[in-house]
């Protein structure tokens, strides 16, 4: 949320996004030997919403918030570092 100093008591939210075409790519390559049909099969044999897990990947640094990185957690909220 950012604050409009030309009106009082004026904000507004700005949300952008980068293209995240490019870390999809790079998540399939590293998961499923480049294989978009792998990949897909990959995603279907997981159960939906991944027993908990998530992954976060930003190949290049976010406009807002200002973050970059692979970050992953399992169920219990705890990061680990395999894919």
């Amino acid at each position: 949320m950012f604050f409009m100093e030309f009106q009082k008591l004026a904000f507004y939210m700005f949300f952008s996004f980068k293209n995240g075409s490019l870390t999809r790519e790079r998540i399939k390559d590293k998961c499923s030997e480049g294989s978009w049909d792998r990949f897909a099969e990959l995603l279907q044999s997981t159960p939906m919403g991944n027993n908990g897990n998530i992954g976060i990947y930003f190949d290049i640094t976010e406009i807002q918030p200002l973050v970059s990185g692979d970050y992953r957690f399992n169920s219990e909220n705890e990061q680990v570092n395999k894919v």
